[in-house]
């Protein structure tokens, strides 16, 4: 009887470490799901694979993004240049419908194949080595948001009109991954208004 008791006990507990083991082990997965995602983007940018990357990208809300900060730097670069206080937002207007129909086309997983296949001949042209696009995919930060929302920070760098050591200006653009069950999907791009 005693045997049987300190069996059970011992089952009990040896069952109660396995439950936690594996809720340990799924907390763990569940928490680095996103860092796995931009993992797998890196490998397909770096293969060249535009379906794989196509499905970690939610295209619709991409666009959506996209398209805010066109028509904002839109309206901000009209605002400077126009004399009328009136005629800036209807050069903005004007100029959204083109930028809409632009993003609706270049943005969508055809889109994306057609300009990674022509950037193949355009890297080995420029000379961007493997090990060049490693080093640009590896300058991230990366972190949670929300429950939901996963940030990758990257440094982006741009000519600058400003003489400063080396005639570029750094700018962070931010990733915005959303959960999508189980996985992830790159969900909107917020870019500085001054790059």
């Amino acid at each position: 009887m005693h045997t049987l008791k300190t069996r059970f006990l011992s089952n009990k507990r040896n069952l109660a470490i396995l439950i936690t083991s594996i809720a340990g082990v799924f907390g763990i997965a569940f928490y680095f799901s996103p860092h796995l995602t931009v993992y797998q983007m890196q490998q397909a940018v770096s293969r060249k694979d535009a379906r794989s990357l196509s499905e970690r990208i939610d295209f619709s809300a991409v666009r959506s993004s996209l398209k805010a900060w066109v028509k904002a730097q839109l309206l901000q670069q009209a605002g400077k240049q126009s004399q009328s206080p009136y005629a800036a937002p209807g050069l903005a207007m004007l100029a959204g419908q083109y930028v809409n129909f632009m993003i609706d086309t270049i943005v969508t997983p055809e889109g994306l194949e057609e300009i990674m296949r022509s950037s193949k001949s355009t890297t080995s042209q420029a000379g961007l080595s493997q090990a060049d696009l490693e080093k640009a995919l590896s300058d991230v930060q990366m972190n949670y948001e929300s429950f939901n929302s996963f940030v990758v920070l990257t440094v982006v760098s741009t000519p600058t009109n400003m003489a400063n050591s080396n005639g570029q200006t750094t700018n962070k653009v931010e990733l915005v991954f959303r959960r999508d069950g189980l996985s992830w999907k790159l969900a909107g791009i917020r870019i500085p208004s001054n790059l």
